[in-house]
């Protein structure tokens, strides 16, 4: 009797072990990872270098589009996997699948103008800037910025550079409602255009100019 009672409470455990497994291992929820999240990637117009940008999916199935040269509305929609995306005033269509680890894949879209190449989730894009150093190298070197320079957070949304070759420069940001996306906004100098992929890396261009950048938290 006691090797029976026993045998059956083996069975109930693995009976119960399986089924949570199985509930765990459920079909992934695509909606959470879009949902009020802002994801990365890089994109290119025909004929152009890449550069970067970003975009925030708002819980009413709006959406903004941020790239160097302005932030763009549009709206998206989400049937199982397939992600599509597009914008206020033209006819623009970007699709694509997501991954289960948060990335884009089989990406198309319906223009010959610009091509999306890659695309993944920002885990936390509000981290505090302030007080913090990062070490930027220049991909590109298309401008005459050095191979590598400073950029450091001061209070007061202020951002102060440091040069190999030329002196301290301090120049006003601002953020981006999502947290992600940082533009420098002193006029007559060269800007920075920044997306926070991570806490501890940025990546982005430098407007006009074609140079990319990214920098890793000191």
């Amino acid at each position: 009797m006691k090797k029976y009672v026993s045998t059956m409470l083996v069975i109930l455990l693995l009976t119960v072990t399986i089924f949570s497994c199985k509930k765990s291992n459920g079909p992934k929820d695509y909606n959470a990872s879009i949902k009020d999240k802002t994801w990365w990637g890089e994109f290119a117009y025909t004929g152009q270098d890449a550069e970067y940008y970003s975009v925030h999916f708002n819980v009413d199935n709006s959406l903004t589009w941020t790239q160097w040269s302005g932030d763009y509305p549009g709206q998206w929609t989400l049937n199982g996997k397939q992600l599509t995306i597009t914008f206020t005033g033209n006819s623009v269509e970007i699709n694509a699948d997501i991954s289960d680890d948060d990335k884009l894949m089989n990406i198309s879209d319906n223009t010959a103008n610009s091509e999306i190449n890659s695309g993944q989730l920002i885990v936390n894009p509000k981290i505090s800037l302030d007080n913090t150093v990062w070490k930027v190298s220049d991909f590109s070197q298309a401008v005459p910025l050095g191979p590598d320079y400073q950029m450091s957070f001061l209070p007061g949304s202020i951002v102060r550079f440091k040069f190999p070759s030329f002196d301290y420069r301090q120049e006003q940001y601002a953020r981006s409602a999502s947290g992600a996306v940082i533009r420098t906004t002193t006029v007559g100098v060269i800007g920075h255009f920044g997306i926070i992929v991570s806490d501890k890396e940025m990546n982005g261009n430098i407007p006009g100019s074609n140079a990319r950048w990214q920098a890793v938290k000191q």
